[in-house]
């Protein structure tokens, strides 16, 4: 995967570059409203956004269409954001694909748990901006290569 620049758009006051390849990125939350914001980040700054709202729908997105990254909440109907962090890192085709828990939840143990299932990041809904999650969809990405 290559992150090089080859263009840039502009979002707002500041210039977001482009990533020269056009990356995919899953997005799995039960809030319309959070999926929405994530997505507009996303999209503003070319990356190309699947959406599931549960986390049984996440999964089946992830095995049939391959996103280069994805990014969910925990508490969802329909199988839990670390069920799905679960069974995607235990199927050989999603093993690698990395994944961010964008959360609002916080319980004792709750990060380490879920980087021991293979999560890359973890991070808290209310103290993210949406800039912010797009920086750590890149250098999640980054990483990966």
């Amino acid at each position: 995967m290559s992150l090089e620049h080859d263009s840039a758009i502009s979002t707002g006051s500041f210039v977001t570059p482009v990533p020269s390849r056009h990356f995919t990125v899953l997005v799995v939350d039960k809030d319309g409203a959070v999926a929405d914001q994530v997505t507009n980040g996303l999209e503003g700054a070319g990356v190309r956004v699947l959406r599931a709202s549960t986390g049984m729908q996440g999964y089946w997105l992830a095995i049939s269409k391959d996103p280069d990254l994805i990014v969910t909440e925990l508490g969802m109907p329909n199988g839990v954001g670390a069920d799905m962090l679960e069974c995607l890192k235990d199927a050989p085709q999603t093993q690698d694909i990395p994944v961010i828990v964008h959360t609002a939840q916080d319980y004792p143990g709750m990060r380490h748990h879920l980087e021991q299932l293979g999560a890359v990041a973890v991070v808290d809904k209310s103290d993210l901006r949406p800039e912010d999650l797009l920086d750590l969809v890149k250098r999640s990405l980054a990483s990966e290569q």
